[in-house]
């Protein structure tokens, strides 16, 4: 761990680049380092395209936000997920399960773009201040970049379970029973974009004990994403 008053030096090129070229950070500035443990507040003492200098200012340890809420996310359209993401980090996600449906257009994500998911997660970290990276959820051993099935998804998650559905209980009736529970960990989930099929809402039903409407309309994937996991957030402490 970095000792205040110290200084520290790296060698990391991408690091450096993202400092110089996209931040615009140069020397005298203050900037914050983050690896879901700690933030580090340093002053930059050297930056050039060879090293990085700093000056730690201060260590502070960070935590996750509680209670713990878990995602299971439909893999959305390219924009619909990206902007799912990006909310989900920026309020505090702690996994973020992708999942495959029957109406998924896609069935498998290639190893450079889970990468760039991965890099979506971090911006919003860094653009909320919220320093606790999520986990994206990708089974090893059902390959690189492949989502879960739903089932399997449902099966492991963290209890309770919360489905927003535009056909359910209006959300604050809901709300109102979560937070009599104060559940220490939350899964909530969406359906993609052309929705679930009849056998997939059998099987949720057997695993949700929560379901709610968000709005009395019907919100589109990412929409709703952004929507429940704000009145999850806010609601459930």
């Amino acid at each position: 761990m970095p000792v205040v008053g110290r200084l520290v030096a790296f060698d990391d090129q991408a690091l450096m680049h993202r400092l110089m070229h996209v931040l615009r950070v140069r020397s005298d500035d203050t900037v914050l380092f983050f690896d879901s443990q700690q933030v580090i507040q340093a002053s930059i003492t050297k930056l050039d395209k060879k090293i990085l200098q700093v000056h730690v200012l201060q260590v502070t340890p960070v935590a996750p936000l509680v209670p713990a809420i878990h995602w299971i996310l439909p893999v959305l359209e390219k924009t619909a997920l990206e902007e799912a993401l990006y909310a989900l980090s920026a309020m505090g996600a702690a996994t973020i399960t992708l999942v495959v449906t029957d109406k998924c257009h896609k069935q498998v994500l290639a190893p450079a773009y889970c990468e760039r998911l991965n890099r979506i997660l971090i911006a919003a970290c860094e653009q909320a201040k919220q320093f606790v990276l999520p986990r994206l959820v990708l089974p090893e051993k059902q390959g690189a970049g492949r989502p879960s099935s739903l089932s399997r998804a449902l099966a492991s998650a963290s209890k309770p379970l919360l489905f927003f559905d535009c056909e359910a209980t209006p959300a604050f009736q809901v709300m109102q029973r979560l937070v009599l529970e104060k559940p220490a960990s939350l899964t909530c989930f969406v359906g993609p974009e052309g929705d679930f099929t009849r056998e997939e809402r059998e099987l949720i039903a057997a695993h949700a004990p929560y379901t709610c409407a968000l709005t009395p309309t019907v919100l589109t994937a990412w929409h709703a994403v952004i929507v429940g996991m704000g009145l999850a957030r806010s609601c459930v402490n």
